[in-house]
């Protein structure tokens, strides 16, 4: 095959074949940006859950916060008792 021959091919085939790279390189923005966004959420989730880990006087071993704390429970003046999980709602 001749140089001339080969060039000419090659500028045939350059046309169809940027149109694939340029659809698959869209494409794989997109999974890779799905791919980070995943596992940037499950980094955030191991952290909150460090976060979570508290220490007590009784138990040397961490223990979650959220398994020994209880809302505090006001009495309202007409009997009703509110939870309280959050200084704005009282």
């Amino acid at each position: 095959m001749s140089i001339a021959a080969t060039s000419a091919i090659l500028a045939l085939a350059r046309k169809p074949l940027n149109d694939i790279y340029e659809s698959g390189k869209s494409s794989l923005k997109k999974y890779y940006s799905n791919w980070k966004a995943v596992a940037s959420l499950d980094k955030y989730k191991s952290n909150l859950h460090e976060i979570d880990l508290i220490r007590t006087i009784n138990c040397q071993n961490s223990i979650s916060l959220t398994s020994i704390y209880y809302p505090s429970r006001i009495i309202l003046p007409n009997k009703k008792k509110l939870i309280a999980t959050s200084a704005l709602e009282i």
